[in-house]
């Protein structure tokens, strides 16, 4: 019984946490995202946003709120990639 109470009280500081840093964890995510999508050059933007709403979602289920939107309404950063480019801007388009 103890590992069990000790695993819950765990699992409850980790929800407090994250619902004290949603914020930063969003930013995070989108950071992330913004990440892989200039590794890619932007090649599969609708994959990564795909997945950062799908973590955004499950972060507000686990907090109780639920996000402050999705990456459906955002355009991935548009700093240059890492050869000088921006994403999505290839040649062969």
């Amino acid at each position: 019984m103890a590992f069990k109470n000790r695993l819950l009280s765990v699992a409850r500081q980790a929800k407090t946490a994250m619902s004290t840093h949603q914020d930063s964890i969003e930013r995070g995510i989108d950071k992330a995202g913004d990440l892989a999508n200039q590794k890619t050059g932007a090649k599969h933007d609708q994959r990564i946003r795909k997945g950062t709403d799908h973590l955004r979602s499950g972060l507000g289920k686990i907090t109780g709120n639920p996000s402050k939107g999705t990456n459906s309404d955002r355009r991935f950063s548009e700093e240059p990639h890492i050869d000088g480019e921006a994403p999505g801007k290839r040649d062969d388009q």
